[in-house]
């Protein structure tokens, strides 16, 4: 009953998007912008968006995944992070992010709790990599913004009114001092002399009814333990960046295809405005997605509102959308996962998936 309350909640929030989004267009100027797009560049802007960010993404796994298993198969890396793509654009809870790791840990033979936990991190860092490069394009917005776009200012309780760029950069500032804390904090937590790893094996030394909870605690740990080589965590963390510059990079490329022409520090604004669309619990970001992007080439860059609209709805369905569940729903066919065994999966059941001895690199 819960399940289909949330889904009409997101339906609702979506169709009340869809009337903000589509309200006051001239359909056929749009259907004009569209026709006119370049198919050369928006083929360019999937490969890298899709391809070239989901690569980096399975390399920024497997280096997280070291410590728990020193070689773990790309193939593999790739395949269930396309897969969990897939899951989660189309179902509601976004349950791709659980099947994604319970697949790749029966895949590689690694616990299952320690996978988990690296994808839980990795939403952590993706926070920081969005957070960071929106407010560095904010923070350098007087060099590019006020030229190219216009002034919007906003007003916020207690601290009063100002231009949205600027309020942008602090907030993003807060966000990564936050973000970077947690992860400070969390590698202090992790570290194998750490007093809170010593509290967490006396307990699982200790027979009693919670030592199955203290094993996955551990276990846990042990998937955060990436953050306990400083070089590891840099090379993660430049990781995380180049996914999201990567992305960046492949939004800009679509923007051109749709005749749209803003600075590219600007996408990373977008990018921003597009992860919070995400955030909401919509279908796949049906709806939010499109007016946050929308509103944000209107406001900030004054781009005209149909042909704004034009270039939001390449951005999404046509290039973040549509891919990942046709390549997430290939790769789910050739390695043999059926509906079933993804459900089984989500809850907890034991399911050795053919393919699961790929080992290409």
């Amino acid at each position: 009953m819960k399940t289909i309350a949330k889904v009409l909640a997101g339906l609702a929030l979506s169709a009340l998007a869809f009337y903000l989004f589509f309200r006051n267009l001239d359909f056929g100027k749009v259907a004009s912008s569209l026709a006119d797009a370049s198919l050369p560049l928006l083929f360019a802007s999937i490969v890298i968006g899709y391809f070239g960010h989901l690569s980096l993404r399975a390399r920024r796994w497997g280096t997280m995944l070291e410590p728990l298993k020193r070689r773990v198969s790309f193939y593999n890396l790739f395949s269930t992070t396309a897969i969990g793509y897939a899951i989660s654009w189309l179902t509601p809870g976004r349950i791709g992010e659980v099947v994604r790791p319970v697949l790749l840990a029966r895949r590689e033979g690694i616990p299952v709790a320690g996978v988990l936990a690296t994808a839980a991190i990795e939403r952590v860092l993706d926070a920081v990599a969005i957070l960071a490069l929106a407010a560095a394009a904010a923070l350098s917005a007087p060099l590019w913004w006020r030229v190219e776009g216009r002034s919007l200012p906003v007003t916020f309780p207690w601290f009063g009114r100002t231009e949205l760029v600027d309020a942008i950069s602090w907030m993003g500032l807060a966000g990564l001092i936050g973000c970077a804390a947690g992860l400070f904090l969390l590698r202090t937590l992790v570290m194998e002399d750490s007093r809170f790893l010593r509290s967490v094996n006396r307990r699982r030394a200790a027979a009693g009814r919670f030592t199955r909870l203290w094993e996955v605690v551990r276990h846990l740990a042990e998937g955060a333990s990436f953050l306990r080589s400083p070089r590891r965590a840099l090379r993660v963390g430049a990781e995380s960046i180049l996914i999201w510059v990567v992305i960046g990079f492949g939004s800009w490329i679509g923007l051109l295809a749709a005749r749209v022409r803003i600075p590219f520090p600007g996408t990373f604004l977008l990018v921003a405005l597009s992860a919070i669309g995400i955030s909401v619990p919509t279908p796949g970001g049906a709806g939010t997605v499109h007016i946050a992007y929308q509103r944000g080439l209107i406001d900030l860059f004054g781009i005209e509102p149909n042909l704004a609209s034009a270039a939001t709805f390449l951005y999404h369905p046509v290039t973040v959308y549509i891919p990942p569940i046709v390549f997430g729903l290939f790769f789910a066919w050739r390695d043999g996962l059926s509906p079933s065994k993804l459900r089984a999966m989500r809850g907890g059941t034991e399911v050795n998936p053919p393919g699961g001895d790929h080992d290409a690199v």
